[in-house]
């Protein structure tokens, strides 16, 4: 057969092969990504929104509630920096604690008091049956200096008409006077004995009234003197009165009788035996309380600083609420004279009165007592170190930090719009903002919950899945 016969049946088979060969190949490919617009690109993948000063939410009522959103407009103030020490509460030695002991000898007789409870000057604490020894013999001696005084008062009221009549020589009705005298001299002098050994002056007048010696003693609160650690009227400059957020105090009513105490120990049971100075128990007196304050070396100068200018220092008291227990306008009353070996460190020392947390009375005379500041609570004093004037301070809630950059929730109509802040000092609760922020005078913003609010912005921006299914 010719060749240009046999040509085109060769040509076609191959033909037909590479074709169905490129096709397979086609099919087979990975199929390329679709194009996508560059403005969604934008939106969703280029956009950087953690630097976009205009990313915004629009939150419904309901969920502004749910946070407990706080709106507020910001304002310029006069603000201290502060500085924060570690502190702890503790008693002032020596003014804090009586202990109970008795003057005399004597068997317990009954205990009134309870662990725990609330007691008050004047209150009775034990009851001690007298073992005699020198307290009666004291008693004894009294009785007959009142009875050979009243006798020789009526045998003066017997002669002295008579002596005035010259019946009897002027000279007995003189010596009469004269033992009159040194009765007088003596009783004074046992009857002093007596409130020495631990009597008061109505048991030393019911003794001389009745006649009878004391049998039974009644060991009683006693009523210290008070300390004024009352800060002056002339501290602190204006501008330190300024509190952000001043903490609601509340006013509780003493007791008329002046100091509460509590029972602290209780050393002595029913029917032993006591002798005169033993320990029969303690007594707590919390209404005054003192921070010990710790500073370093190298703070000395700024606590010394606070010291002589009286200004107000606020302390952060340790609770177990979500919000921190601030106290304000405290003033330092002392500053040792010596470092801690240890720990090198300064002590010094600021008064406050405690505050009542809660009064129960279990049954009739027995009450207790819980305060709100104890011995031994870890504290953080802020201590006014510089005064910054006309600047804008904020709650640390307010505030959201991603790496070295900060950021606050400005009000926009519904919108919230993140904005960026520059922080130019911050302490345990606030935050005051310095130049190169977006927020100014008269701004409205989330006081709180910034944190939230920037989790809820980065889900609402996140790239939304296309629902496109690869295994098939």
């Amino acid at each position: 057969m010719p060749v240009s016969k046999r040509l085109p049946q060769v040509v076609v088979p191959i033909a037909i092969l590479l074709a169905c060969g490129a096709g397979w190949f086609l099919w087979s490919r990975p199929e390329p990504p679709a194009t996508v617009p560059s403005a969604v690109v934008d939106e969703h993948a280029g956009h950087d929104h953690a630097r976009d000063p205009d990313s915004s939410i629009t939150l419904s009522d309901q969920a502004r509630e749910n946070l407990g959103l706080e709106l507020a407009k910001v304002s310029l103030i006069d603000y201290w920096r502060s500085l924060s020490i570690p502190a702890e509460v503790v008693e002032e030695p020596g003014h804090c604690e009586q202990r109970i002991t008795t003057s005399l000898d004597g068997f317990v007789r009954k205990i009134y008091i309870l662990k725990g409870q609330t007691v008050y000057p004047g209150d009775p604490l034990f009851e001690l049956q007298l073992a005699g020894g020198p307290l009666a013999d004291v008693q004894a001696s009294l009785l007959r200096t009142v009875q050979n005084r009243e006798l020789v008062t009526a045998e003066l009221e017997r002669i002295k008409p008579l002596a005035d009549q010259g019946t009897i020589p002027i000279r007995t009705l003189l010596e009469k006077q004269s033992e009159l005298k040194r009765l007088e001299i003596q009783q004074h002098t046992e009857r002093e004995e007596l409130l020495i050994r631990g009597l008061t002056d109505e048991q030393v007048r019911e003794i001389m009234e009745s006649k009878t010696l004391l049998r039974t003693f009644t060991v009683r609160v006693q009523n210290p003197p008070h300390l004024d650690h009352a800060p002056d009227e002339d501290h602190p400059p204006a501008a330190a009165k300024v509190d952000i957020k001043p903490a609601a105090l509340t006013d509780y009513p003493e007791h008329p009788h002046g100091d509460v105490y509590t029972v602290e120990k209780i050393d002595v049971v029913q029917g032993e035996l006591v002798r005169a100075g033993d320990r029969l128990g303690d007594l707590a007196l919390h209404t005054m309380l003192l921070i010990e304050g710790r500073a370093f070396e190298r703070e000395a100068s700024n606590v010394e600083r606070v010291m002589a200018n009286k200004w107000p220092v606020s302390a952060h008291f340790e609770t177990g609420d979500s919000q921190p227990l601030v106290r304000s306008g405290l003033t330092v009353l002392s500053i040792e004279n010596s470092l801690d070996a240890a720990g090198r460190t300064l002590k010094f020392y600021l008064p406050f009165a405690n505050e009542v947390f809660l009064d129960r009375q279990v049954s009739p005379g027995v009450s207790y007592r819980n305060w709100r500041f104890r011995p031994g609570q870890k504290v953080r004093l802020q201590l006014p170190v510089e005064h910054l004037e006309k600047k804008i301070v904020i709650p640390n809630d307010a505030v959201v930090r991603e790496g070295a950059d900060a950021f606050v929730f400005r009000v926009n109509g519904r919108k919230l719009e993140r904005v960026p802040v520059v922080i130019a000092h911050q302490d345990m609760t606030h935050s005051v903002l310095g130049r190169g922020s977006k927020i100014t005078d008269g701004d409205m913003i989330a006081m709180n919950q910034a944190y939230q609010l920037n989790l809820i912005l980065k889900q609402a921006s996140a790239p939304q899945s296309h629902g496109h299914d690869h295994a098939h």
